[in-house]
C-alpha cells in the first residue's frame, strides 16, 4: 500500500513539474530562463515579460471577447 502512495506521488510531481517550470519561468529574464544548469526558483523576480505582452497586444479587447 506504501508502495502505491509512493509511486503516485512520483507521477504527480512529474506531472506538475512542467507547470511549476512555466510559471517560475514567467518571471525570469530571457538570459535566467536560458542558463544551464537549469534552475527552477530564482533570486530576482522579474514583471518585464508580463508588461510586453501588456503593451503588444490589446489585452482589453480579448478578456472582452472571452466574456462574451
Amino acid at each position: 500500500s506504501i508502495v502505491k502512495y509512493i509511486f503516485m506521488i512520483a507521477i504527480a510531481l512529474v506531472a506538475i513539474y512542467p507547470f511549476l517550470w512555466m510559471v517560475c519561468s514567467s518571471f525570469k529574464t530571457d538570459g535566467q530562463i536560458m542558463k544551464y544548469p537549469v534552475n527552477l526558483f530564482m533570486g530576482t523576480i522579474t514583471f518585464d515579460g508580463y508588461k510586453t505582452i501588456w503593451n503588444r497586444i490589446n489585452f482589453i479587447t480579448l478578456y472582452r471577447n472571452t466574456i462574451i
